[in-house]
């Protein structure tokens, strides 16, 4: 038997699954070992041309965007604007603008 008693209800266990714990931004880079200022700062030394970026930040900005770009997030900002930089990097947009 598993734990007569001890089980949870439908209301305990939606509260529990949806539940986002307090992190902030440099706790989530630090986690996903990502520094985002630094990715864009790499990108925009590139944005010459894509080819010339490393593509491992690809997968940095990519996670950025997870922490910065996703709306109702805590951490949420328009700007960088991650998914920008990705489209540019696969040819689809212009660089972006630089942050004000």
């Amino acid at each position: 038997m598993l734990g007569v008693g001890n089980v949870a209800t439908a209301d305990d266990t939606d509260s529990l699954a949806n539940e986002r714990l307090p992190v902030n931004r440099l706790h989530m880079e630090a986690q996903w070992g990502v520094d985002c200022d630094l990715a864009v700062d790499r990108a925009r030394v590139g944005s010459a041309s894509p080819s010339a970026v490393p593509r491992h930040l690809v997968r940095t900005l990519t996670l950025c965007g997870f922490i910065y770009n996703t709306p109702g997030a805590q951490t949420y900002r328009m700007c960088p604007d991650y998914g920008h930089w990705l489209d540019w990097l696969d040819g689809r947009r212009d660089p972006p603008e630089p942050c004000t």
